[in-house]
C-alpha cells in the first residue's frame, strides 16, 4: 500500500530551518570551543565577499542529487528534472523513476555529506573559519534532505519509493 511522505515547499523550508539549527548550533559551539568564535566570524566575512560560491554551491547541491541517483536509473538523464520553485526560492532535483530506499537515501544524503558535513568537520579540525562557515551554510541548505533522511530511517532498504514531483518528499510504493 502506497504511503506519502511529503511537505509543501513553504512548510518544508520552515521545518528544514528548524531541524538544521540545532545541528548548526552544536557545530558552532564545537568550533568556538576549539578555536574561536572570531575566526568563525572572519569566515563569514570572507564568504560574503565570495557570494557567488553560494549560488554555485546550490547548483552543485542539486547536481549531487542527480549524480547520486543516476547510477540507479534506467533512462539516464531523461529520468531527471532540475529547476526552482520560484514562489519559495527553492531549487530541486526530481528523479522520475522509482528507486530502492537504499539508493534514494544515497542520492538524498550526498549533498549534505559533500557540501555540509565534510567542510564543517574540516573547518573544525583545521580552524579554517571560511570552510567551516561554508559547511554550516550547506548543512542549512540540506535541511529538507535531513527531513527526508529521517523519514527513510525505518523503511526497508529493498522497498521502493518514488520522488514526489510537486512536493518535498516521496511516496513509498
Amino acid at each position: 500500500m502506497a504511503k506519502e511522505y511529503t511537505l509543501g515547499f513553504g512548510k518544508a523550508n520552515l521545518y528544514a530551518f528548524i531541524i538544521s539549527v540545532p545541528i548548526i548550533v552544536i557545530l558552532l559551539i564545537l568550533f568556538s570551543v576549539i578555536w574561536s568564535y572570531y575566526i568563525y566570524v572572519s569566515g563569514i566575512d570572507t564568504l560574503v565577499d565570495y557570494y557567488y560560491v553560494f549560488f554555485a554551491g546550490i547548483l552543485i547541491h542539486e547536481v549531487l542529487h542527480l549524480a547520486g541517483w543516476a547510477l540507479f536509473v534506467s533512462k539516464g538523464i531523461k529520468s531527471f528534472r532540475i529547476g526552482i520553485k520560484l514562489k519559495y526560492l527553492t531549487p530541486y532535483c526530481h528523479v522520475k523513476e522509482p528507486l530502492k530506499v537504499k539508493y534514494y537515501r544515497y542520492g538524498i544524503a550526498l549533498p549534505l555529506v559533500i557540501l555540509g558535513i565534510i567542510p564543517s568537520l574540516y573547518g573544525i579540525f583545521t580552524g579554517d573559519g571560511t570552510v567551516f562557515t561554508f559547511g554550516l551554510l550547506f548543512t542549512l541548505v540540506a535541511g529538507g534532505d535531513i527531513i527526508i533522511l529521517i523519514w527513510l530511517i525505518n523503511l526497508d532498504n529493498e522497498s521502493c519509493v518514488l520522488d514526489h514531483p510537486d512536493k518535498m518528499g516521496f511516496t513509498k510504493l
